[in-house]
């Protein structure tokens, strides 16, 4: 890509892979948009946003605790956020093992997926970066009766 990056999208969870790669492309051109990705069923943004992460890691004794995602926010991060049902990300995941051999779980799945529908927003001519983040195999107690071929 020659250094050329337009777009950085990638999931969120503790926030650790996001921030330290956003920070890093950010340096190198701060035209780069950072673009956060999160599950339906688990929007850590909007957690974090309204202080009920906060609150819970209060009950259990860790008020001085801040988390990464806090630091996201203030960075002014994600630029854009991006939310993926859990359909959208299983079927990523059969596409990316039956079409490209990559065995891959669900956040992933998800980042590929949100980066595809990044690329088709931004348009022709742009480089949209993520990151394969997890196994499948992690999941397999979840999805006993999947069927993979690789």
């Amino acid at each position: 890509m020659e250094g050329k990056v337009d777009a950085w999208v990638a999931s969120i969870g503790t926030g650790g892979t996001f921030l330290g790669i956003a920070e890093a492309v950010k340096k190198e051109n701060q035209d780069v948009m950072t673009i956060g990705v999160q599950p339906e069923d688990a929007p850590i943004i909007e957690l974090t946003k309204s202080g009920l992460l906060k609150r819970i890691f209060e009950l259990f004794g860790m008020k001085k605790m801040k988390l990464l995602t806090e630091i996201i926010l203030e960075k002014g991060m994600p630029e854009k956020l991006v939310t993926v049902s859990n359909k959208d990300a299983v079927d990523m995941a059969y596409r990316l093992c039956m079409e490209e051999g990559l065995f891959c779980g669900m956040s992933s799945d998800a980042n590929v997926y949100a980066a595809i529908q990044v690329a088709k927003d931004l348009g022709k001519d742009v480089n949209v970066v993520t990151v394969l983040v997890d196994r499948r195999d992690r999941y397999f107690s979840e999805h006993p009766n999947e069927h993979y071929i690789i």
